[in-house]
């Protein structure tokens, strides 16, 4: 649930489909490097997938467009890779890289999963 994240996060939520916040005391370590969480190695929110992180391995910022973060939020290392994956594909796309574009398709990535960081794009 998104209690306690406050209302900005709910309509966030509710409105672009962001994901669900795992619960806080769902999890006692990080999800990537299984640290314990404890009063100094606090549990910190990817914006991205939802998941529980240490402060290490969810240190990178990125805006989220399409859950209405226009200014970096807090990502994991896995969403922000995804994030960088996105953002190579619409400049190639922005810039009529064809050959890049290509790339893509024929690598058999699902470029809508790519995308996906940012809202749908029209032509």
């Amino acid at each position: 649930s998104s209690k306690g994240k406050g209302w900005i996060y709910e309509a966030a939520s509710s409105v672009n489909g962001a994901p669900t916040w795992d619960e806080d005391n769902s999890t006692e370590s990080c999800r990537s490097c299984n640290q314990k969480f404890s009063l100094l190695l606090r549990r910190h929110h990817c914006r991205h997938c939802g998941h529980i992180f240490c402060a290490s391995c969810c240190r990178e910022k990125r805006p989220l467009p399409k859950f209405d973060f226009l200014q970096p939020v807090r990502v994991c290392r896995a969403c922000a890779q995804l994030c960088w994956k996105a953002e190579s594909l619409l400049l190639a796309i922005r810039t009529e890289n064809v050959q890049l574009v290509s790339r893509y398709v024929k690598s058999g990535k699902d470029c809508n999963f790519y995308t996906g960081v940012f809202p749908p794009l029209t032509i």
